[in-house]
């Protein structure tokens, strides 16, 4: 969540930078290979985004201003979600039609 909301709170926040915090990044990079993690607790860029705009939801009731970052899904998605879903049969195809479902 933080990695997803702090670039749209602060300018040049972003906590995957390798840069400036290397072993974080680390910890980042080896969370997105654990399937559990990436497909069901991690959630999306997009949707964290979203949250921080919901006024009265985690901001004491007023919507911060953001800084428009927008968080882009990784190359790998689909292979984790398959990776994840693969031996699970009550779980959908893709992270869509699980959202829909």
């Amino acid at each position: 969540r933080y990695a997803a909301q702090l670039p749209c709170l602060h300018d040049g926040l972003l906590p995957r930078d390798a840069s400036r915090w290397p072993r974080l990044a680390e910890w980042y990079a080896a969370m997105d290979e654990v399937p559990e993690y990436a497909c069901r607790v991690k959630g999306d860029g997009e949707s964290w985004g979203r949250v921080l705009t919901m006024q009265g939801y985690g901001n004491a009731g007023n919507a911060p201003q953001t800084t428009g970052y927008r968080q882009s899904t990784g190359a790998g998605a689909v292979d984790l979600w398959e990776a994840y879903a693969g031996h699970r049969p009550h779980v959908a195809p893709s992270p869509a039609e699980e959202a829909a479902a």
